[in-house]
């Protein structure tokens, strides 16, 4: 269990890294700092969850069906992200990358939150008493 957390984690950072990196790359080619947290984040997450699904839970069973469940909740994360981008650049005057990465530890506190609260809710309705 313990192991299985720790690569949770590990490849979670993965996908941060990704999502992070594919931000800056567009941003620095001059597209809108929305549009390119739209590339990175959905870059990140498609790593996290290929990476978690394979070598953190070994699941390969339902793999599209998987796959939706796990980019709609990463969709109210996005959503969150895009809320706190704009006050952070548009109200707080940060720049773009500076406010993506503030964004990055409350995004994933959000989602684990978000998907402890959905696998919880899978497990009990897949588990009647």
């Amino acid at each position: 269990m313990k192991l299985q957390f720790l690569k949770y984690i590990i490849f979670g950072g993965v996908g941060v890294v990704v999502d992070y990196f594919i931000f800056l790359l567009l941003i620095n080619q001059g597209v809108f700092y929305q549009t390119a947290n739209a590339g990175g984040y959905l870059s990140g997450t498609v790593v996290s969850f290929l990476l978690n699904r394979k070598l953190t839970f070994h699941i390969l069973d339902k793999a599209f069906y998987r796959f939706i469940v796990f980019i709609g909740v990463a969709f109210l994360g996005y959503l969150l992200s895009m809320v706190l981008l704009f006050v952070f650049v548009e109200s707080v005057s940060l720049d773009a990358k500076s406010a993506k990465l503030l964004t990055l530890p409350i995004i994933a506190i959000f989602q684990f939150i978000i998907n402890r609260k959905i696998t919880s809710m899978y497990f009990f309705l897949n588990n009647p008493f």
